[in-house]
């Protein structure tokens, strides 16, 4: 048994300098041993739960996580086998963990890997926690219940609804949902014509004996008391932090809430018209149609409807904000929320929501949010959660032409992957990426993110390359190609003058004029002094250039073709005036 890549990894940081606390995340934490033993164990049951809860991880007894560098590492005396014993008496039921011993700058630590398993844990008097980031949160009698749930994988929505029958479902719902169903080409269009009850049974919404599903009161019928008085809150602003000029409880079931706020978006949306090669015109949105559809409907499909309050939409022209009652579902953070296979919460209403095309397709709602965003060079969607809400946030404004234009040039596959345009989004403000650079950006390890980089610097792709210095590297840096990087043009935040660039304008000045001094290169490439004899001297390193003047410092000291000049370029020859004597 071994520690992990992510254990190995923070504590090479940590002896290079990085700060304890810095290092933890959602799987890993640092704990300092307490005085006496019987502390100790306490802090370490309370950990092991509050990891079992969540997706595991790594506690490790004997660094204190205040302290930075080698001053973290302090050690343990702790019993390995006592510990193991320890956690498995206090907790309920008992959790099982592995401990071992680990040596780190000759000092002992302890390292308890704790499992996910299907099970709730709490201590001997019944407290459970959960991992939230790098805090332990407390879960009341209500969260543990949501917990069981998700870890069983029993659904709420797929129940026998004790709130609302069938024939409370609104008419005006039925008949929305017959005309999203009439839209497509396939059997959804024959159900659209179908009786109530067969139209009901058709989404899934009621059961054999022809009783309403909680899926099916939430699309149908208005909300009970209980959770709200509307499914949705829609607001309004002038600027995100002014007083909204919109504030509106919008009525009714939730697929009639839904099309509404679908509505009030559209009004407010302003597009940008582009022509893109090949004469194709397209209409790039502030905040893209698709993303902001499949924020509201990760919302209303994935919330906790065991928690009181509507689901709230705050719009302005420069941000898009969805916030959702419940955190994310079990085992699906923020930071794997791109890889995690499909876990909805509400899978009945997930299932039924689809076929209605609230949402593209199950579980891919936020790989579509990316895409939208990214491919118009907005920023990255930022997915917070906490025990009592998911905040989905859009950065919107004028898209950017520049980008919108290049994308549409891109191969069709590689428009539609989310991957590519993450790592483009990384480039246009990164002049050289690794692929350690993007594994928490992508979600992906390392080796997977060198696979993505290698076949965007393929021919077929042609985005990236190599770096010149780093080309026979197993896993080098990568740079945007000379031909993405002019047609991005302002988009990409940085100007990069390659190591070719710099050799072809110097050897074409040489082998047109004999000879190029300092105060050339400074001129040709817009640089100081210092950096334009910093060129020369790689130049004369490499034998490509050779000191030709009797000076050797100052302006006067010409260069001239070196040993390793390309014997290609054509010297052209420069008749001289009178005036030269």
């Amino acid at each position: 048994m071994a520690v992990s890549d992510e254990l190995e990894n923070a504590l090479k940081a940590l002896l290079e300098g990085g700060a304890a606390r810095d290092l933890e995340n959602e799987i890993l934490d640092f704990k300092r041993a307490a005085n006496e033993d019987g502390e100790t164990f306490r802090i370490a049951v309370d950990a092991a739960i509050c990891f079992a809860n969540h997706l595991g991880g790594e506690v490790v007894i004997g660094i204190d996580e205040r302290r930075v560098g080698a001053e973290a590492v302090l050690g343990t005396s702790i019993d390995v086998r006592t510990l193991r014993r320890r956690i498995h008496e206090l907790t309920r039921p008992p959790l099982p963990v592995d401990v071992l011993e680990l040596e780190l700058l000759d000092r002992r630590l302890v390292v308890v890997k704790v499992y996910e398993t299907s099970e709730v844990y709490a201590d001997t008097k019944g407290r459970a926690s959960q991992r939230n980031d790098t805090d332990c949160v407390s879960l009341d009698p209500a969260a543990v219940a949501r917990l069981r749930d998700e870890k069983f994988g029993i659904d709420w929505s797929s129940d026998v609804c004790e709130w609302a029958h069938r024939r409370d479902a609104r008419a005006e719902a039925l008949g929305l949902a017959r005309t999203r169903l009439a839209r497509y080409e396939d059997a959804r269009r024959a159900l659209s014509r179908s009786s109530d009850r067969d139209l009901l049974a058709g989404l899934g919404l009621i059961d054999a004996r022809g009783r309403l599903l909680n899926a099916g009161a939430v699309l149908l019928c208005p909300p009970p008391p209980a959770i709200s008085t509307a499914w949705i809150n829609f607001i309004s602003r002038r600027t995100p932090g002014s007083e909204p000029v919109v504030s509106r409880q919008v009525e009714g079931s939730m697929l009639e809430a839904f099309e509404e706020a679908e509505r009030l978006m559209d009004a407010r949306r302003q597009t940008t018209p582009i022509l893109v090669p090949g004469g194709q015109q397209l209409e790039l949105e502030d905040f893209p149609e698709l993303a902001v559809r499949e924020a509201l409907a990760n919302a209303i499909l994935h919330r906790d409807y065991h928690l009181r309050g509507p689901v709230l939409v705050d719009h302005s022209p420069q941000v898009f904000v969805v916030t959702s009652p419940g955190p994310l579902v079990h085992s699906v953070t923020a930071r794997n929320i791109l890889r995690h296979p499909p876990q909805p919460r509400n899978a009945a209403l997930a299932t039924a929501g689809h076929k209605l095309g609230l949402a593209e397709e199950v579980g891919a709602g936020v790989d579509r949010m990316y895409r939208a965003m990214l491919s118009t060079g907005k920023e990255i969607p930022v997915i917070e959660s906490d025990s009592e809400s998911v905040r989905v946030s859009l950065v919107g404004g004028a898209p950017d032409t520049q980008v919108g234009r290049f994308v549409a040039t891109l191969p069709d596959e590689e428009q539609k992957d989310v991957d590519t345009m993450i790592v483009l989004h990384h480039v246009r403000a990164n002049p050289k990426v690794r692929a350690a650079d993007l594994t928490d950006l992508l979600q992906r390890p390392e080796p997977e993110v060198q696979a993505v980089l290698e076949r965007l610097a393929s021919d077929h792709v042609d985005l990236l390359e190599p770096t010149r210095d780093t080309a026979r590297l197993r896993r080098p840096r990568y740079r945007l190609r000379d031909a993405p990087l002019r047609a991005l043009g302002t988009a990409v935040g940085y100007q990069r003058r390659t190591v070719d660039e710099i050799d072809r304008k110097v050897i074409e000045i040489v082998a047109s004029y004999g000879s190029i001094r300092n105060e050339v290169v400074k001129t040709l490439f817009n640089v100081r002094v210092e950096r334009a004899s910093a060129i020369l001297r790689d130049l004369v390193n490499r034998g490509v250039l050779v000191r030709t003047s009797e000076a050797t410092r100052g302006p006067g000291v010409e260069y001239g073709p070196g040993p390793r000049f390309p014997r290609t370029v054509r010297r052209k020859r420069v008749r001289a005036s009178a005036d030269d004597g």
